[in-house]
């Protein structure tokens, strides 16, 4: 045995091991190492959203896991991570859409969480309104005030059409309380639905959001109740014969100074 660990043999032996040790540890050094991480909160792109149509609701962030060589990934910022939805041929109402994404090269997707979205897709409308001025409260003791007058006399809409449907009325409220003298102020528009309650959404932009109205005002130093008498000319044909008239209101209240 002695003479063999003192042999050429042997030594070629351990020659030959140590170069196949070497061969594969030289190896594992060029083999880089791999790791995962985890992005958060990554922002999703809209593509291809259809002409005249809008989302109805907020595109949620998301998670991604990558896999890949460490130093890669340790390079790798959210903003070389693009993620989006293709919303070609989508159709209104809430549908369910997968994500996509485009990495760095060299990285591998583990999971995205969410995987999909739930987006709700709406027609973009439009509806023009008549404004309906609404006084609350009385003017001075001794004093009078005149239909209110706003400008503009009606307002544009626009937005989801599903939420335009849903207004019924755009109303500006003028308070009169103690007032002396002629009023005039830039007012904000209100929208309500059909049962009376106020429908506030930023999704809705008005042409106008406050508009000017004015209110006469005028001191009482004489009124009284006149009767509406209505006025004719003419004659109707002959085969026409004119019946009843009727007026309403029957009565209007005038006022005025006594000059």
């Amino acid at each position: 045995m002695k003479e063999f660990l003192k042999s050429n043999l042997f030594y070629a032996i351990v020659s030959v091991v140590m170069a196949v040790f070497l061969m594969f540890y030289v190896d594992s050094l060029s083999i880089p190492a791999t790791s995962e991480r985890t992005f958060s909160d990554l922002t999703v792109q809209v593509t291809n959203l259809p002409e005249g149509m809008l989302l109805d609701n907020e595109v949620p962030q998301v998670d991604l896991r990558l896999k890949g060589y460490s130093t890669t990934i340790a390079s790798t910022s959210a903003k070389d991570i693009r993620v989006w939805v293709d919303l070609k041929n989508a159709g209104t109402g809430t549908n369910t859409y997968r994500l996509q994404t485009s990495l760095p090269s060299g990285l591998e997707l583990v999971w995205t969480r969410p995987a999909t979205l739930n987006l709700t897709l709406d027609t973009q409308g439009e509806k023009t309104m008549a404004l309906r001025v609404q006084t609350q409260n009385s003017v001075a003791e001794g004093y009078g005030s005149f239909a209110p007058s706003v400008n503009p006399d009606s307002v544009t809409l626009s937005g989801p059409q599903s939420l335009l449907d849903q207004v019924s009325s755009a109303v500006v409220t003028v308070d009169l309380t103690g007032l002396t003298a002629d009023y005039s102020m830039e007012l904000p528009v209100v929208l309500y639905d059909s049962q009376g309650q106020r429908v506030e959404d930023e999704r809705i932009a008005l042409s106008d959001p406050k508009v000017w109205v004015g209110v006469k005002v005028s001191e009482n130093k004489s009124s009284k109740s006149v009767v509406i008498r209505p006025a004719f000319s003419g004659e109707p044909e002959e085969k026409y014969r004119s019946g009843g008239v009727e007026v309403s209101p029957s009565t209007v209240r005038i006022a005025g100074t006594y000059d």
